[in-house]
């Protein structure tokens, strides 16, 4: 058949050739050690073992101490930073008389203290009830009386929806009703207790709990987006974590101590917290929290502040969820993110 006019003549289909294949089996060589070890150790994952996700928290306090384990905005914190905050707030709730398979509903949007909740709670088997912070109305009451919670965590900047259903949830004087505060701008609500003020000097020894935590105990509840009706609760269990420890982080991704990995979806959303965060701390690497006003307003207008704050952070990995990747991608400037080696 004869060539339009300005037409190429079409080249044969592409075919790998051994040569292709030599080569791409010598790229990845280096990386067998690796990859035999996180295969071995997925195999031997076992629900009954003794093995939760706060047991690999401990391991990235011990190994990589000094390290950055998670950046929000202008604040840091390195492993060992990170790992004592997660045990004050699992200690602080063990000395509430809360006990394995006892809920905590968690309003809060993205930022440390929900790294600290959801740690925390994986030490003590307590399980933490992460609410989507998009419900309002009837579906929120749904989420969140549909497990009944010894306590409620409540962010400030969350507080008016909560109080807006709150006479709704048939609250006895025994659930506690903690308050964080994010940008200070409102006084202590009153009935509620500042939980960072209580939590602040509290024991940052690991809880003796932890020996007994098994990989088939739940830590938290993660809810569907209702779709289909109202949200259900996804539980998630320790083995389900310490599985994306060793096959996104160390067989997939080959995640390396200096590796800085931006979240961003809510930490209330699986790809964050069962995925990606779990992902970093298989390679003892960085976390990168997105601000709220990243997912809040639907990843459409996204503002200068959440560019800078990438480049900023300089990670390696970016979290892909929904349209995000592409929004981020329409501004020149935030390529700078890809090559490790610009000074900034």
């Amino acid at each position: 058949m004869s060539n339009h006019i300005g037409q190429t003549k079409p080249k044969d289909d592409y075919r790998i050739t051994y040569k292709d294949f030599l080569f791409g089996i010598m790229s990845i060589a280096w990386r067998l050690p690796t990859i035999m070890d996180a295969g071995q150790k997925l195999r031997n994952l076992n629900p009954e073992s003794n093995d939760c996700f706060g047991t690999h928290l401990e391991y990235n306090a011990t190994k990589y101490p000094n390290r950055n384990a998670v950046l929000y905005e202008d604040i840091k914190y390195t492993h060992k930073e990170l790992n004592e905050w997660i045990n004050r707030y699992a200690n602080y709730f063990l000395s509430l008389g809360l006990k394995k398979g006892d809920v905590i509903n968690v309003l809060l949007e993205n930022r440390p203290e929900m790294l600290f909740i959801i740690g925390g709670v994986s030490k003590i088997g307590v399980i933490a009830s992460l609410i989507n912070t998009n419900q309002r109305e009837a579906s929120l009451i749904h989420s969140l009386k549909l497990n009944p919670a010894k306590a409620y965590i409540i962010g400030e900047e969350l507080f008016k929806a909560f109080e807006e259903v709150k006479s709704k949830l048939n609250l006895t004087s025994k659930v506690k009703i903690f308050f964080l505060e994010d940008k200070g701008k409102m006084d202590l609500p009153k009935g509620y207790i500042n939980l960072r003020q209580v939590v602040k000097d509290y024991n940052q020894n690991t809880p003796p709990t932890l020996a007994k935590i098994c990989g088939k105990d739940t830590y938290i509840y993660i809810f569907t987006s209702g779709t289909t009706g109202l949200p259900k609760a996804v539980p998630i269990r320790n083995i389900h974590s310490i599985s994306s420890i060793y096959s996104f982080g160390r067989l997939v991704m080959n995640m390396q101590p200096e590796d800085v990995f931006y979240i961003t979806t809510p930490l209330a959303h699986s790809q964050a917290s069962v995925l990606s965060w779990p992902a970093a701390i298989g390679g003892g690497s960085t976390i990168a929290l997105s601000s709220p006003s990243l997912f809040n307003n639907g990843y459409q207008s996204i503002k200068f502040s959440d560019h800078a704050r990438l480049i900023k952070f300089s990670p390696q990995y970016i979290q892909y969820f929904s349209s995000i990747f592409a929004t981020i991608c329409r501004v020149p400037s935030i390529f700078v993110i890809i090559d490790p080696d610009l000074d900034h």
